[in-house]
Order: structure tokens, then C-alpha cells, then sequence
């Protein structure tokens, strides 16, 4: 006689058991980045835009989900035909999946 009450039990993960919740050294150094933007975005953005802080810029631009408008603080250059915004956290970063949702900011 079979039990109900349990679901059966699934199969152990596909990740090989030494790469699951395992930092690697770009993982930790990713996560500091992340935790120091979070400390210094609000000064950033209060400086972004101003005369003489030439380096900083904000881009605002709508959540893709949410339709919510936000400011995010980035570093900016300019060129003959726009700008040059480097993407410190790559093309996964939830500002550039927005700007690139919307067509633009």
C-alpha cells in the first residue's frame, strides 16, 4: 500500500555538489560592488548632473514590469555622437534590461 501523504522525492541537483552555494573569488568580489553601490548611489545621484561633477550622470528610465520611474546614478563620458556608459555589473543589471525594454531612457 502506497502513502499519499509525501510527494515523492526528487532527484539530487544537477550542479555537481562541490559547485552549489560555493563562492568563487568573482562572486564575493561582485557582491562587495554591489554592497558599496548600495552605500554610495544616494551620493552619487545627488552629485550626478551638477557643473563641476562632470564624471556622474543619471539615467532615468521605467521598470519593465512595474512601469515605476527610477534614477539611477552611473558614470558617463561623452563622444561626438552621445555617450559612453560603462556597465559595471554587465548587460544583466536591472537599469540597462529596462532602458533596453523601453527603447531608450
Amino acid at each position: 500500500m502506497t502513502s499519499t501523504r509525501h510527494p515523492p522525492r526528487r532527484p539530487p541537483s544537477a550542479a555537481p555538489a562541490a559547485r552549489r552555494g560555493r563562492r568563487t573569488p568573482r562572486t564575493a568580489r561582485l557582491r562587495a560592488i554591489a554592497a558599496a553601490a548600495r552605500l554610495l548611489n544616494p551620493v552619487m545621484r545627488s552629485l550626478a548632473g551638477r557643473q563641476h561633477v562632470a564624471l556622474f550622470a543619471q539615467v532615468r528610465h521605467c521598470g519593465r514590469r512595474t512601469g515605476r520611474a527610477y534614477i539611477t546614478p552611473v558614470t558617463a563620458r561623452p563622444t561626438a555622437d552621445g555617450f559612453v556608459v560603462p556597465l559595471t555589473f554587465g548587460e544583466g543589471s536591472d537599469w540597462i534590461r529596462n532602458v533596453l525594454a523601453a527603447g531608450g531612457c
